[in-house]
């Protein structure tokens, strides 16, 4: 079932239109998320939110806000500065409560604590992270979020709470596998494996990475390059979306063996989207020339 031909939004009234597949009651409301895991978080006009479930069951009671469903887990806000989780069987993930939360995907939430200290939670397990930071981020595609320690400086961590030996002065999160860091007054560039990176050939890095559609023009060669290699397997994961965490704590030659494929798959994938996206292309010219007319007051989303 195609959930979102179900949907559709009321410039008069402002509102979002829910059409229930089964019985077909109309209902209207203020806010209306995307479904993920089968369930949508909605508005109501008390400005409260709720979830409603694909088939049209609606979620009871209601909470001051909540977040999407990611990994099985949501987190609803039922007081002020309190944050809790819950998973789709309306139980909660843990009885601890807190003051911000983040509940991105790949199985550890960022949440923040009655103190202001920062952590992590275990989305599987229900179980918080020991360490305590000053400040923390949400994890990059990487798999590795930046830390401000408690005791000064900044690092970053894996999903498994594993932090890295090297201590900067100030440091970015990950973007297409690169973290801006500064040592001592010194500012420069890491990869995910934590090797220093020169600024020129971040430059270049950044520059396919940007265009992914670059990789077709690369000579088989440069896939063999180990140096390459080893700086974009991060990045190819990010183009890629794959949520899946790189094995860090694998061998090197491990991990660039892996890269080789990685980069391979991202080859394919770019000239199989080209080629989809010319055929939409050309499908919807032949369309917009067999059909012209009016558009009515509502849109799917």
């Amino acid at each position: 079932m195609n959930v979102r031909t179900y949907i559709s939004y009321d410039v008069f009234s402002k509102r979002y239109i829910f059409k229930n597949p089964v019985t077909g009651q109309v209902e209207k409301f203020k806010r209306l998320h995307d479904f993920r895991d089968g369930w949508a978080a909605i508005q109501l006009e008390n400005d409260k939110w709720t979830f409603i479930h694909e088939n049209g069951e609606r979620w009871h009671p209601s909470y001051l806000n909540v977040t999407d469903f990611v990994d099985g887990v949501a987190a609803v806000k039922v007081d002020e500065d309190k944050w809790m989780f819950i998973d789709k069987n309306r139980r909660l993930l843990t009885k601890k409560a807190f003051k911000n939360v983040n509940n991105q995907s790949g199985g550890v939430a960022l949440v923040q604590l009655k103190n202001g200290s920062w952590s992590y939670l275990d989305k599987k397990t229900g179980e918080l992270w020991k360490q305590r930071f000053k400040e923390a981020s949400t994890f990059s595609s990487a798999g590795l979020a930046c830390v401000r320690l408690k005791l000064g400086g900044y690092t970053f961590v894996d999903r498994k709470g594993k932090l890295w030996k090297q201590r900067f002065s100030s440091a970015t999160s990950f973007n297409h596998g690169i973290a801006s860091v500064k040592l001592g007054r010194k500012k420069t560039y890491v990869n995910a494996f934590g090797d220093e990176c020169s600024e020129e050939y971040v430059d270049k890095l950044e520059e396919i990475f940007d265009d992914p559609k670059k990789f077709l023009d690369l000579p088989t060669e440069r896939f063999l390059d180990k140096e390459f290699i080893k700086l974009a397997v991060a990045q190819v994961k990010a183009s890629l979306a794959d949520p899946t965490p790189i094995k860090f704590d694998s061998s090197r030659t491990y991990a660039i063996e892996h890269a080789k494929e990685l980069l391979i798959q991202i080859k394919d994938k770019i000239r199989i989207e080209t080629a989809e996206a010319q055929r939409l292309r050309y499908l919807q010219k032949k369309r917009n020339k067999e059909f012209s007319g009016f558009i009515d007051g509502s849109f799917g989303l």
